[in-house]
């Protein structure tokens, strides 16, 4: 991996065989999922998380449980 490149799915969560297929997001250091949306005219987009990845609201700062995959 070069200095300042994106971590990939795969590398944070080897196990996940559904992680091979995340090609439009990548991790920004370990713990910060991106996912940016790329439609034209959208506002927002379904994510998935690995098991046991927890989500928080930016605007809020609530957390949601872990989920399962």
């Amino acid at each position: 991996m070069d200095f300042g490149s994106p971590i990939s799915y795969n590398y944070e969560y080897p196990k996940d065989e559904n992680c091979a297929d995340r090609k439009d997001r990548y991790l920004f250091g370990s713990g910060f999922p991106v996912a940016p949306v790329m439609e034209a005219g959208a506002r927002n987009r379904d994510v998935w998380l690995p098991a046991g990845c927890s989500r928080k609201d930016a605007g809020t700062g609530e957390t949601d449980a872990a989920v399962s995959g």
